[in-house]
């Protein structure tokens, strides 16, 4: 870093980003590339982020991965109706092994020829 630029606080950029976002992706679909675009915010002083960071931050936003927090609680969904779905059938050849009792059987007197 040089001695001339100042580092942003943590997490400015997304909020940066996130103020100018219309006007990015407007931009970007009128064909503008990512070095022009952080260019002209940089010119209008809109951002204050270095370019490697917009790029990040174009990164999150287009994978959908930019966590934006809400004011408003989530909505309530209505739970579906609850039906059961019935157990998976075993597949033939399979044996289930089941315990006969409470109590736990002695790993040394299990017969193993009838497991396989």
């Amino acid at each position: 870093m040089s001695a001339g630029k100042k580092r942003i606080p943590r997490n400015m950029a997304r909020i940066e980003f996130l103020a100018c976002r219309e006007l990015i992706e407007s931009l970007l679909a009128q064909g503008f590339d990512k070095r022009k675009i952080h260019t002209r915010l940089m010119e209008n002083s809109q951002v204050t982020m270095s370019y490697d960071a917009f790029c990040k931050v174009l990164l999150k936003a287009s994978r959908n991965k930019l966590s934006i927090q809400s004011l408003a609680p989530p909505p309530v969904s209505v739970p579906a109706v609850a039906h059961k779905t019935p157990a998976p059938a075993a597949s033939p050849g399979s044996k289930i092994i089941k315990p006969s009792s409470d109590t736990l059987q002695d790993p040394r007197t299990i017969d193993t020829s009838k497991l396989f």
